[in-house]
């Protein structure tokens, strides 16, 4: 370890010196952090690019579907009877219903309170019942023997284990009616509950669930079947439906209760226009922001300040003059002057090879350029233009976003140009989460990083070089100025002898 001396003998602020020299020296290494403060931001700037294309590939995709095009809009005139939603395969019109039965499954329940005991620990507190207890239930789903300890089981196991048998019956035991309630979990007429066997009769005597004779052999006691949907379509009877929730001639329909009404089904153009719009504004942020950074001017005279600067600056002062420093970094970059032309090349021009020759650009469905330069080739759009192209012809407007099998259609043009330019983004200025950056700037950054290493290690060797060269000095003028002392004594004692 060096013994640092500063201006003991000297009386030199050696510090302040040295400090100084070094400064000089730092400008060296403060022009790296620069440079390496340069092409972070660039990167910040080329990764937001990214973002902006990665939403612009996303709505565009959603155009690339078909599904976009033809989805449908249901209205129903009494909701109260039935709501109905469409595919894609339901012909647009007006379709009559008439709800004659809804589906229903089966329930049932003990004819009364069961009598219970304050005790529910086992079936033996509770009702009183002995040794061994077995009955066999069946539902829609399978047939299972259930067989019980009295003493060691309670009225929760009985429950839990039909729950959990998987036939389609549901149990449930309310304990504030003292009463059990069976059900289906299914509806329709192929549902049923029945108790193929009741040995020792507990569901019949204990839990209440029948009255009459046992069940014989082959002889189930039916607690119940269920219902089929029945309605009118159209004027079309003898429709029958195991589910209240069904599908028809491609219009998917929930039944709420009987009784006629009237659904509507036409194209849904509201949510074309919708993810036309969305289009259009992931490809509007992206331009502008492109166009903007590609003219921005370059202030020169900013440069990235440096840990010594920001001290003396206040945090207003230093946004202020990092975002001229920043600015104008992307001005005139050949990589995002070609993505921006490729995407404008698309938007602006016509799709050749369609069927229709009426609808093959985006100004032919109401969807123009601004002539505004200021505006960097944003999209305008007139809706009641494109909303009277879907009603005029929707298969030719969905062709020209879609495509046909040997013609790419323009959504599926920005699709490409958009993973295209992601690509060649990430390669130049790499992607935050990935955990390794081998792209251009990341390895620009890297060489920079051990450049600024060996710089440091360079100044700090300096620095010690001075420090041990003043130090040196001090020695040398304590020992001068000792010596010197010692001199001055020794001519005073002869003088005064």
């Amino acid at each position: 370890m060096t013994i640092r001396l500063g201006g003991l003998a000297s009386g030199l602020d050696t510090e302040s010196i040295i400090r100084d020299l070094m400064k000089a020296e730092r400008t060296k290494v403060d022009t790296q952090y620069q440079q390496k403060q340069l092409l972070e931001w660039k990167r910040e700037d080329y990764r937001d690019m990214n973002t902006k294309l990665l939403a612009l590939k996303t709505a565009v995709y959603e155009l690339r579907l078909q599904s976009s095009f033809t989805a449908n809009q249901v209205s129903s005139a009494n909701e109260s009877v039935l709501t109905a939603t469409a595919s894609a395969s339901a012909l647009d019109g007006k379709y009559t219903i008439n709800v004659l039965n809804l589906a229903q499954g089966v329930s049932a329940a003990s004819s009364q309170a069961l009598g219970s005991s304050g005790d529910s620990s086992s079936l033996a507190a509770q009702f009183g019942v002995t040794g061994e207890i077995s009955f066999t239930l069946e539902g829609t789903d399978g047939v299972q023997t259930f067989t019980f300890n009295a003493e060691q089981d309670s009225m929760q196991s009985v429950v839990k284990q039909i729950n959990q048998a998987g036939l389609g019956i549901q149990a449930v035991y309310d304990s504030g009616v003292d009463r059990l309630f069976l059900s289906s979990t299914a509806t329709g007429s192929q549902v049923k509950i029945d108790i193929a066997a009741d040995d020792q009769a507990f569901l019949r005597d204990t839990l209440k669930l029948y009255s009459g004779d046992l069940p014989a052999e082959g002889s189930p006691v039916t607690l119940g079947v269920g219902e089929d949907a029945q309605i009118e379509f159209n004027g079309i009877s003898g429709l029958s439906f195991s589910s209240n929730q069904f599908t028809l001639n491609g219009i998917n329909f929930d039944l709420n209760g009987t009784g006629s009404t009237t659904i509507t089904i036409s194209n849904d153009t509201d949510a074309t226009v919708d993810k036309i719009k969305a289009f259009m504004e992931a490809y509007n942020n992206l331009v502008d922001l492109i166009g903007s950074k590609l003219g921005e001017k370059r202030a020169r005279d900013y440069l990235p300040l440096t840990d010594d600067e920001k001290a003396e600056m206040s945090e207003a002062e230093i946004a202020l003059w990092e975002a001229k420093a920043r600015s104008g970094l992307l001005k005139g970059d050949s990589l995002l002057n070609s993505i921006y032309t490729q995407l404008r090349s698309c938007a602006t021009g016509a799709i050749a090879g369609l069927s229709s020759e009426v609808y093959t650009s985006l100004s032919t469905i109401g969807i123009a350029t601004s002539n505004n330069w200021n505006d960097n080739g944003k999209l305008y759009l007139d809706e009641d233009k494109l909303r009277a192209a879907l009603l005029d012809d929707p298969d030719a407007v969905m062709q020209f976003f879609t495509g046909s099998d040997d013609v790419d259609g323009l959504a599926d043009l920005l699709y490409h140009q958009s993973t295209s330019g992601i690509t060649s983004l990430t390669n130049r200025a790499g992607s935050a989460s990935s955990k390794i950056d081998t792209s251009y700037l990341g390895k620009e950054m890297e060489r920079i990083d051990k450049s600024i290493a060996r710089w440091e290690e360079r100044l700090e060797n300096l620095e010690t070089r001075y420090w041990a060269q003043f130090t040196a000095m001090e020695t040398a003028l304590y020992k001068l100025n000792n010596q010197s002392s010692w001199l001055e004594q020794q001519l005073a004692s002869w003088w005064s002898s």
